[in-house]
């Protein structure tokens, strides 16, 4: 386990897990947090939190992962996005890096599948309100 946040950190997780467990074959981007308000009321600090977690975690983790899976000319990265990333009342900053994760995925896919690394996004619907 590591802070997703940290690139140190994540770098020397991706190398043990590697070293452990002989290679690398999927990564699932799943670290996900929420600071809800409106664009008028949010603070940097909740914009920060989110972004950091949500999209510049993913971007950790997938740079870590692609070392070792472009080495082994295979693997699988696939990343949650939301529905959200279209636009969510009070969500300005999980909306932008979800919009980002969908963003980064297409790129990644571009640029790894050359390697056999398949890259794709899931992108869960919430419940309509009641």
């Amino acid at each position: 386990m590591c802070d997703i946040t940290d690139r140190a950190g994540v770098e020397a997780v991706f190398e043990e897990v590697v070293t452990d467990l002989g290679g690398l074959h999927i990564l699932i981007n799943h670290a996900g947090i929420t600071r809800d308000d409106l664009l008028l009321r949010m603070s940097k600090d909740d914009w920060d939190a989110v972004i950091a977690v949500n999209l510049t975690g993913a971007y950790h983790c997938a740079q870590a992962a692609q070392k070792h899976m472009v080495a082994q000319r295979c693997g699988k990265i696939v990343s949650l996005s939301s529905r959200s990333a279209l636009g969510s009342r009070g969500q300005a900053n999980y909306a932008a890096a979800k919009a980002g994760i969908q963003a980064l995925t297409a790129t990644l896919a571009i640029e790894l599948g050359p390697y056999d690394i398949n890259v794709k996004a899931v992108a869960p619907a919430t419940s309509p309100p009641r």
